[in-house]
């Protein structure tokens, strides 16, 4: 009975018995595996670091924000501020624009409590009006205080320049009516132009109206949100 052929016998010499069973049987080096799976292995890595920069950004209070509109009525709010008392018991505030919308980033993930303040912008204007009046001018100089500046001295000469003679000039010296000061940097520059006053507060904000002042304290609101990592929209209706 014949025995079957030894399949190495057949084999080129050099080779192993580890090419007759197949590439299961073969010891791949490390770097030979690198150069075979070298974009598997870059995709891996980015797509890992992807994932931890998203974790870390939105585990980060600056990535959460607390976003949307004021309305009252169906109107937008215009001027005013959004306060909101965060998981974390701090405060957190924001204007209102003149479009009705606001904006509060580095909100922690949570519950918040949330206020809405409008005051009336002219009266607003009209106290610190009534706070610059109530100041009054500055105190007037004393003579124990010293001779005056420099820059006053030179406003006294240009003054003395102006009235074609000088301060120290007798009437009856007949050579006062040839003497002139000069200005310290030559001619005296003339009188600034008025600035045009800016624009008042309440100018600026001719949408303001009224709003119920029981939104303007978190404990009385009644507005209550959970803020979510990134962005967590927020509609407030104050009617």
């Amino acid at each position: 009975m014949s025995q079957p052929a030894n399949p190495s016998a057949n084999q080129p010499a050099g080779t192993g018995s580890t090419a007759g069973n197949g590439s299961a049987g073969r010891r791949i080096p490390w770097d030979d595996y690198l150069a075979m799976h070298a974009r598997e292995i870059v995709l891996g890595v980015l797509a890992l670091a992807a994932i931890v920069f998203a974790f870390l950004f939105v585990e980060m209070p600056g990535g959460n924000e607390l976003t949307g509109s004021v309305s009252s009525g169906g109107r937008p709010v215009v001027y005013g501020t959004v306060t909101v008392v965060a998981s974390d018991d701090r405060v957190y505030t924001a204007p209102i624009r003149a479009d009705g919308t606001y904006r509060i980033p580095a909100v922690p993930p949570g519950p918040v409590r949330v206020a809405v303040s409008s005051p009336n912008p002219r009266s607003i204007v009209e106290q610190v009006g009534a706070a610059e009046s109530a100041a009054g001018p500055p105190p007037p100089r004393s003579a124990a205080a010293g001779p005056p500046p420099a820059g006053q001295a030179g406003k006294a000469g240009a003054n003395a320049a102006a009235g074609g003679r000088s301060p120290a000039a007798g009437k009856d010296d007949p050579a006062a009516d040839s003497v002139s000061v000069a200005a310290p940097n030559g001619t005296a520059p003339p009188f600034p132009a008025p600035v045009p006053p800016k624009p008042r507060e309440q100018d600026r904000q001719q949408g303001w109206f009224r709003i119920p002042g029981r939104y303007a304290s978190p404990a009385t609101s009644g507005i209550r949100a959970d803020v979510r990592r990134g962005r967590t929209p927020l509609d407030i209706r104050v009617d």
